[in-house]
């Protein structure tokens, strides 16, 4: 059962490491008495935690040792020699370095060191300052003199600031050593630190990808600094221009704005392709931006495309703070601020939360869905409950999706060859077999494939890294076919920041860093001889769709390369559903009527002899199968290509591509169905932005019978 302090405010579990010595941690005396890594405080304290005044810090900035953070801790009751106080707070690991806060160290001159303020100095100690199993930065103070209620404690901070502004406070327990138990400080008592985003450098316009001639809806303008955090200080006129009715020429930015605007009312004046042109001064000069395309329908649209990210994490559902699951890398993000930030900052039209199962437990998998279902906008924004089944990696990771609302009736089927450990399901296929059990009542349920890193490779920071990957063909010496789950894995995930974990000259993503990792679109796309491949989940009977998801860490699910600062491509799905509605967007993608994109908002559609994206159908050997796409970019288009699965390989299936090098682009073609075979399309851009459609499968006329 969850103590007081974690019913008070499940984000505000403590992610807490030994007092002895850990990566990067130092120890300054032995105690009898330290906070276990296991604490989960059974009582709240009344004490507070605060920051000295001082003028804001800016994302991304650094504080020196002339000017340092200074944390203050006031007790709120008698602090016996020995008792201690613990403070946590987010630092950066694995493809987040140089993100976050630095990692305290006590070792002076080193971005990150922390000190007690002269006014401490002999009534305290810093016993440990270093990273915690997860993530979080530590810091673990020791009373060397009784401290009463009242008194402070403050401690100087230097090193780097999150490049993301943060909403949630750092996190403090203390432990008297009169009472032997932790107590957590009560969220009205944790202060947010004092920092700010930095000046606009860039606009964000957004419109909807389809509507009807004259339908109204909304443009939505948001002004985002280097590190894509909102500068709610932006003010000044912005410049509108498109082929829009009540389009005004321009609107003005002011304090009560808060770097977001939304323009209601506009619509589509005529048929066509559609996009707006948003002019402003921002810190680095005239900025001006296209909105992505909008397809503007003589009539209702037959359907529609909405765009939603797949797979983001915040960690505010944890209930464990044993694993490194446990409030995944301690990035300190609510999973209601990060559902506001897809929606209102990447305007996006539906997403899903996926929490990791290791942190997980039946209580905060229920309150997961429960807080994932509050964010639910009927008709406006569309959420999903889903968690991460997380084996180790070269099992593969899958996104479980329920179609259900909130509710017991979703199990969390935990990964027990996992960090979970425990009861659940060791593999892919136990995985399948208990989440048929739910499908068997008639409720249908997603696993989505969520690929990480190829396998073999080189990296020995990863379990088993000299083995095949086991996602789509299972463990060496399984039957053809053993993993094929079409009826659970309707789509999976092609794209995701993961596409940047290893490149063409063998890095490796390690612990301690991202090093200079090179975004690679095709990544987990080519290669029918790649186990990790979607080309070879096709080439050996998994029909299977595709989407993207950013599998964002840090609340800003939904952010695309337009800040390169922060490395965490977007990854997006497009649904095409008949109206936005959890019922629609779920069809939408169990149909397969989907595709991905690696960020940007490109429009694709794509015919195959009359069937759309994700449907199959027979044809007789030998006929004629008429190909339509067109797409729509976000910047000029280098190439539309379509795929087919012939002879054992992928090849592409020649055509003229009509107004190569523009926005829009289209490509008709006649392909002859020599046998049972799958068309894709691929869709590169200028810029680096490319799409996927999923698959539509052919097979040959079956015997009369």
């Amino acid at each position: 059962m969850a103590s007081r302090w974690t019913r008070i405010r499940p984000v505000s579990i403590l992610l807490l490491s030994t007092a002895l010595v850990v990566a990067g941690t130092i120890s300054c005396r032995s105690t009898d008495t330290t906070i276990a890594e296991d604490a989960d405080p059974p009582a709240t304290s009344s004490s507070r935690f605060a920051f000295e005044p001082r003028s804001p810090l800016r994302a991304g900035s650094n504080v020196t040792d002339d000017d340092p953070l200074v944390m203050v801790y006031t007790a709120g009751t008698r602090m016996s020699p020995g008792s201690m106080v613990a403070i946590s707070f987010p630092t950066a690991v694995q493809e987040e370095a140089g993100d976050l806060w630095s990692i305290p160290t006590v070792t002076d001159g080193t971005p990150g060191h922390c000190r007690l303020a002269d006014d401490s100095i002999g009534r305290a100690e810093i016993t440990s300052a270093g990273r915690a199993r997860g993530g979080a930065g530590r810091i673990v103070l020791r009373m060397t003199q009784a401290i009463e209620a009242g008194d402070t404690l403050r401690i100087r901070l230097t090193g780097q600031v999150p490049k993301v502004v943060p909403k949630q406070s750092f996190r403090v327990v203390e432990m008297n050593i009169d009472t032997g138990l932790p107590a957590g400080l009560a969220p009205e008592n944790l202060e947010v630190p004092p920092v700010v985003a930095g000046r606009a450098v860039r606009l964000v316009a957004t419109i909807p990808s389809d509507a009807a001639t004259g339908e109204a809806f909304r443009l939505r303008i948001a002004a985002i600094d280097a590190f894509g955090n909102v500068d709610v200080s932006f003010a000044g006129s912005v410049r509108l221009a498109g082929p829009l009715d009540r389009l005004p020429p321009a609107v003005a930015f002011n304090d009560m704005d808060r770097g977001q605007k939304s323009i209601s009312a506009v619509a589509g004046a005529s048929p066509g392709i559609v996009r707006v042109t948003v002019a402003a001064t921002v810190a680095s000069g005239e900025a001006i931006v296209r909105s992505n395309p909008m397809q503007v329908w003589a009539g209702a649209p037959p359907m529609r495309r909405f765009v939603g990210d797949a797979h983001f994490h915040s960690g505010s559902d944890v209930a464990s703070v044993t694993t490194d699951g446990g409030d995944h890398r301690g990035q300190f993000v609510a999973s209601e601020d990060a559902f506001v930030y897809l929606r209102d900052v990447a305007a996006a039209d539906w997403g899903i939360s996926a929490e990791h199962d290791t942190g997980m437990s039946d209580v905060t998998w229920t309150a997961n869905q429960e807080r994932v279902a509050s964010q639910q906008d009927d008709a406006l924004f569309v959420t999903l409950p889903g968690y991460e089944w997380t084996p180790p990696r070269r099992l593969g990771h899958h996104v479980v999706v329920f179609e259900n609302p909130a509710g017991l009736a979703n199990p969390l089927i935990g990964a027990s060859s996992g960090r979970r450990g425990g009861t659940g399901a060791a593999t892919v296929a136990e995985l399948a077999a208990a989440l048929r059990a739910v499908t068997s009542t008639g409720r249908r349920v997603l696993m989505i494939p969520h690929i990480m890193q190829p396998f073999p490779n080189g990296d020995v920071d990863r379990d088993e890294h000299s083995l095949p990957h086991e996602t789509w063909d299972g463990p060496q010496g399984s039957a053809a076919g053993a993993y094929v789950f079409n009826d659970l894995r309707r789509v999976g995930e092609l794209y995701s920041h993961h596409n940047d974990d290893f490149s063409v000259d063998g890095f490796r993503q390690t612990r301690e860093g991202r090093g200079d990792a090179v975004n690679q679109p095709q990544l987990f796309e080519v290669g029918p001889g790649n186990s990790w491949s979607y080309q070879h989940a096709w080439s050996t009977g998994h029909r299977i769709g595709v989407i993207g998801g950013s599998d964002n860490h840090f609340g800003t699910p939904g952010l695309n390369d337009f800040v390169p600062t922060i490395p965490h491509h977007a990854g997006l799905a497009v649904v095409f559903a008949a109206r936005l509605s959890r019922t629609e967007i779920f069809d939408g993608l169990y149909a397969r009527r989907c595709y991905a994109t690696t960020g940007a908002r490109i429009l694709v559609d794509v015919t195959v002899d009359g069937l759309r994206m994700g449907e199959e159908s027979f044809r007789k050997a030998g006929a004629r199968i008429p190909i339509r796409v067109t797409v729509s970019g976000t910047e000029r288009i280098d190439s539309v290509e379509v795929l087919k699965f012939a002879g054992g390989e992928f090849v592409v299936v020649p055509g003229p591509i009509e107004r190569k090098g523009e926005l829009d682009v289209s490509l008709t073609l006649v392909d002859t169905l020599e046998a049972s075979t799958l068309y894709y399309i691929r869709v590169r851009q200028s810029d680096g932005e490319w799409a996927w459609s999923s698959p539509v499968w052919i097979d040959t006329q079956p015997p009369e019978r």
